[in-house]
């Protein structure tokens, strides 16, 4: 019994925090696709935009209020891996309700591709087991953007 005490003294503690630094009434609030796009493009960083493909992911409270953005994943110029359980982890350590997913194209192209749908459809599936909601998934290209939501693309 002795041996067993000793394992649970030497477990670390987990601790699971988010600190905002505006209160949600003083965060932006996205109504409209448009409105998510250009927040995405301003919090880029256009240095590696055509550098490289990254995936972001807005945070979003029941409201609407943005509560922040993540870089989720960073790949090479054609493709880039989104790793589930730190997206899920993070949507659910900020307790966000909702979220929108963006990455980049760096060819400046805004058609998805079977693998940006099919990682749609995963997260989607993925919202569903933990009652969250993917408002949307963007595509960024050169001046523009595609809107999966738009296109009716989100199942």
């Amino acid at each position: 019994m002795q041996e067993q005490s000793n394992v649970i003294n030497i477990v670390s503690e987990i601790s699971v925090t988010f600190t905002p630094s505006l209160p949600p009434s003083q965060c932006p609030k996205i109504s409209s696709p448009k409105e998510a796009h250009d927040l995405f493009r301003s919090n880029w960083n256009m240095d590696t935009f055509y550098l490289q493909e990254e995936l972001k992911v807005m945070f979003l409270d029941h409201s609407l209020h943005v509560m922040g953005i993540m870089t989720i994943c960073t790949g090479s110029k054609t493709t880039c891996n989104c790793d589930l359980p730190k997206l899920f982890g993070a949507a659910l350590k900020a307790s966000c309700t909702k979220f929108i997913l963006a990455h980049n194209h760096p060819s400046g192209c805004m058609k998805a591709s079977t693998a940006d749908i099919n990682l749609t459809k995963k997260v989607t599936e993925g919202c569903r087991l933990l009652d969250l909601q993917l408002l949307d998934h963007q595509i960024l290209g050169d001046d523009g953007y595609l809107s999966m939501a738009d296109e009716g693309l989100l199942l």
